[in-house]
């Protein structure tokens, strides 16, 4: 998550600084010192402190998505500072930053400006509603309950704007979350709020919200009901005491919405039941019109096991319409559930003329216990490099750490003048590496 928060702050740079081709020569002067030390990573307080207060909003703008995107904590008192700028649009922006720092002495000041009576942009409304989920603690999470609940005591405009991302990014606020004000959105009128509200007790495994995720499985919208499926695990069941038989019936339901979404969350949210009761009815979905959904019906086989689901995942095999991902996708299950029908299949695929079949055939010997190293030593005598590395891939897989066999194959593979070769050894010595391999892994 962070690395997309990141990606975000230079996305929001980049359309800063994108029309600079039109800006005088002092304003570009000013924004290279701080794109610099953002490429660096280098927090520098008067330099910040300085830009903060420029003429030129864009380079207090990007002043403000710097230091939040450097991460030091000594930035937060200066974002703080901007929050009463007469930039709207750098709220917004020091809002986000205070988001990704992270400081929960920042928490106070962004509810008083959020309730500040002077005029602030919907989006930065928004963005102050992210930052507090991302800063959480006792504070943000009683603001963002009276948010989503009585109102907190802020414009109700203002407040419109904070709940949908309230509402969304909750999730992040853990067992702290507010759930039970949280609970009314899954019935709105609006389907966004809905959606939203789904989305995040469901990240939550909010145990109070079960019957309502189960209920949104068969909300009129799609997406509602496709993040609804998604939830509905026998893990998540369990800890909430829904009961199996009612679970098992609404996703067998689902098996069968009009939406390829629905069906491919539903078959995947089966799996981890483990029934094969369920094995019938996702045969079915072996000849469904969506591909992605035919694929995920192999996947669920694998895991719901039984006569019926291993019968059919080695009928995918003479399938005509069967595509090469389902067929993978059988193979593999095959392996995890069934090692001689899988043996059977593995056969012709490890001779054969394309190297994905050849590597899918070993990584499934590779889920094969106990597995004969000869698939693996043919392997690795393949005549593709690519194929030799998922070989080796594979054998570590099979065997338990610090297999013997496996480790001498991968000292020696660290100094192959092929990536795919050197790659195979790293992973191979990862956590079994001594201090005699140093230089080794150090060359490769």
């Amino acid at each position: 998550m962070r690395v997309a928060l990141i990606g975000s702050t230079l996305v929001a740079l980049a359309s800063i600084v994108v029309p600079l081709t039109a800006q005088d020569p002092a304003t570009v002067e000013a924004l290279a010192p701080l794109l610099m030390a953002g490429d660096r990573r280098g927090f520098d307080e008067g330099l910040f402190a300085r830009s903060l207060l420029h003429p030129e909003a864009v380079v207090r703008r990007t002043a403000a998505l710097t230091v939040g995107r450097i991460g030091d904590r000594h930035g937060t008192t200066l974002l703080i500072a901007s929050l009463k700028d007469r930039d709207r649009n750098l709220v917004g922006d020091v809002f986000f930053a205070l988001g990704l720092l992270q400081d929960s002495s920042a928490v106070e000041a962004i509810i008083t400006r959020l309730r500040d009576p002077d005029s602030l942009s919907s989006d930065a409304a928004a963005e102050a509603a992210s930052a507090l989920t991302k800063i959480g603690g006792a504070a943000a999470v009683r603001f963002l309950g009276d948010v989503l609940g009585s109102g907190a005591g802020i414009a109700r405009d203002r407040r419109e704007a904070m709940v949908p991302n309230a509402l969304l990014e909750s999730w992040r606020l853990g067992s702290r979350a507010p759930v039970p004000v949280m609970i009314p959105y899954t019935s709105d009128t609006s389907v966004d709020l809905r959606w939203r509200a789904i989305y995040a007790l469901v990240r939550l495994r909010a145990v109070p919200a079960a019957s309502v995720i189960l209920r949104s499985l068969r909300d009129a919208d799609a997406l509602v009901r496709e993040t609804a499926a998604k939830g509905l695990t026998r893990t998540f069941a369990d800890s909430a005491k829904l009961p199996a038989k009612t679970v098992l019936g609404e996703l067998a339901r689902a098996f069968d919405d009009e939406r390829p979404g629905v069906r491919i969350n539903a078959l995947a949210a089966a799996a981890t039941w483990h029934d094969s009761s369920l094995a019938s009815r996702a045969v079915r979905l072996l000849s469904d019109r969506d591909q992605n959904v035919r694929v995920q019906a192999v996947t669920t086989l694998g895991e719901l096991r039984g006569a019926v689901a291993l019968a059919a995942l080695d009928g995918v095999f003479d399938q005509r319409d069967a595509s090469w991902a389902m067929r993978r996708a059988a193979l593999a299950a095959l392996a995890n559930s069934d090692s001689v029908r899988f043996a059977s299949r593995a056969l012709s695929w490890s001779t054969s003329s394309d190297i994905r079949e050849r590597m899918a055939a070993l990584a499934g010997w590779g889920a094969v216990k106990p597995a004969s190293d000869a698939a693996f030593r043919t392997g690795l005598r393949d005549t593709d490099v690519r194929v030799q590395a998922a070989a080796l891939d594979a054998w570590r897989a099979a065997r338990a750490r610090g297999d013997t066999a496996v480790l001498g194959i991968a000292r020696g593979w660290l100094k192959q003048s092929d990536a795919n070769l050197r790659g195979a050894a790293l992973g191979a010595l990862r956590g079994n590496a001594s201090l005699d391999d140093l230089d080794g892994v150090l060359a490769a």
